[in-house]
């Protein structure tokens, strides 16, 4: 998995451990730098991942309903890298907790059965 630690690297948290668990990539797309494309946290639709032009390449990410001038149905969210990879982090760490503790399908008995195997 030495792929998926280069990946979790590129995140870059401030927490102890960036390591990011292999289930993360199959629950997002990952933008060219490596970090999960999670909906946007202001509609819900997907997020893009852009280099700036004005700003020497500098890495951000915004809603695919972004726009400047803010326009009827239009969505607001757009972040610089810094502030994204947080916010990704915290969303990840929120859905692999509610991913654990779903009941598992089809893996173990039925409390209703009284059928011994």
């Amino acid at each position: 998995m030495p792929q998926s630690r280069s990946r979790a690297a590129s995140m870059g948290e401030d927490s102890s451990s960036s390591f990011i668990p292999a289930a993360v990539f199959s629950m997002y797309p990952l933008g060219p730098s490596g970090i999960p494309l999670i909906p946007c946290l202001e509609c819900g639709d997907e997020v893009a991942e852009w280099k700036s032009r004005k700003h020497h390449g500098k890495i951000f990410f915004k809603c695919v309903k972004y726009n400047e001038s803010l326009g009827e149905k239009k969505c607001p969210f757009f972040r610089w890298m810094e502030e994204c990879k947080q916010e990704v982090a915290k969303k990840v760490k929120k859905d692999l907790k509610a991913a654990v503790r779903e009941p598992s399908h089809g893996c173990g008995r039925n409390k209703g059965s009284q059928q011994d195997l």
